[in-house]
């Protein structure tokens, strides 16, 4: 599998994002069920956004990603460590003649996964969190230093 880093407040880790692809699925799969240095992180909700565009990710005019408008969303029931979005390989690239998934050896899947997390084990300086957003680690959509500090990533098939 692809392993990409889920952090909160831009740079603590809080789990995984794992990718996976076999010959006719792809899954996506949250996990916050290892060891965190500052909290027990639970999923409260999940939203993803997965495509061969990378022009297809809703953000705003700025660029700014969207997480409430991307396709697939989930909520969880607060104290889930780990959920999954699965994806048909055929739904993603289409189909060739013979009903396979139409894919070449370098084609790129691009992603972005954003997360709200609950710390239910706090310490320290995290002593007041309750509820932090969270991302797969990656490429930042705009220029950092900024407000925004949503992140994708990809995956050669």
């Amino acid at each position: 599998p692809h392993a990409f880093e889920l952090i909160v407040y831009r740079t603590h880790h809080a789990g995984w994002i794992y990718v996976t692809i076999d010959d006719e699925l792809l899954n996506v799969t949250y996990d916050v069920s290892g060891p965190a240095p500052d909290c027990d992180w639970k999923l409260v909700d999940m939203q993803l956004w997965l495509s061969t565009d990378f022009d297809t990710v809703p953000t705003t005019v700025f660029g700014v990603p969207l997480p409430g408008l991307f396709p697939r969303q989930a909520v969880a029931d607060c104290s889930a460590e780990k959920y999954t979005f699965t994806y048909k390989l055929k739904d993603i690239f289409g189909i060739d003649f013979l009903g396979n998934p139409r894919i070449a050896c370098d084609d790129i899947i691009w992603f972005s996964a954003h997360a709200n997390l609950i710390c239910t084990d706090v310490e320290d300086d995290f002593a007041n969190i309750q509820c932090a957003p969270a991302w797969g680690n990656g490429t930042h959509f705009i220029p950092q230093p900024a407000e925004d500090w949503g992140m994708y990533n990809y995956v050669q098939v």
